[in-house]
């Protein structure tokens, strides 16, 4: 009876390994603690997240202001692959766009973001459709209780590599134009040299 029983089992078991489906891959998106008002502006982070073997790589730029008004407008960069070793150049890194609110807050912020190297468009993202890749950032985490402050916006690695070798990069983001300084380009070198692989 034992024996029997144990064959039953051993039969369910096989019954149901036969029907499960692996579990999908989970796209690497950046984690939600990448805006870390602290941060230093052009100091990278790396962030290491056991439960799904991934790491992160993190750095924030504010962008010159316009005119003689504060720029609201802080970008963030993030690039995310598996492991902690980074072993092939992610296919592309993830821009965010974050508003300050309180700044210039009768100004109205539109979902825009866009980023020119030397007169070619390189990113160019309004009001992003589902399947663009892009979204808006909600504070609150609703678009029914809150405004949103925030747009993110995959860039193809080859197009981020081309940002770095334009002598001006300029734009706009959040419905704010917006500049890139050279020091700000030699911050944006700097985090590309952390997406090559150390033994190329």
């Amino acid at each position: 009876m034992k024996r029997l029983a144990g064959c039953l089992l051993l039969a369910v078991f096989a019954a149901e390994s036969a029907r499960a489906q692996p579990l999908p891959r989970t796209e690497l998106l950046p984690g939600s603690s990448w805006t870390t008002s602290e941060a230093r502006e052009g100091a990278i982070t790396r962030e290491y997240d056991g439960v799904f073997n991934r790491t992160e790589l993190r750095m924030k730029i504010v962008p010159q202001r316009e005119g003689s008004a504060d720029n609201p407008t802080t970008l963030y960069l993030s690039a995310v692959f598996p492991g902690r070793a980074l072993k092939v150049t992610p296919d592309r890194i993830w821009l965010r766009a974050q508003s300050d609110l309180t700044l210039q807050p009768r100004r109205l912020r539109t979902p825009t973001l866009a980023l020119s190297a030397d007169g070619s468009m390189i990113v160019n993202v309004s009001s992003p459709a589902p399947d663009s890749g892009a979204w808006l950032n909600y504070p609150c985490g609703s678009a029914d209780a809150c405004a949103f402050d925030g747009l993110v916006v995959p860039v193809p690695i080859v197009g981020f590599f081309k940002l770095l070798q334009a002598r001006r990069v300029f734009g706009e983001a959040m419905g704010f134009p917006l500049a890139l300084s050279p020091t700000h380009l030699e911050m944006l070198t700097n985090f590309a040299r952390e997406l090559v692989p150390r033994d190329r």
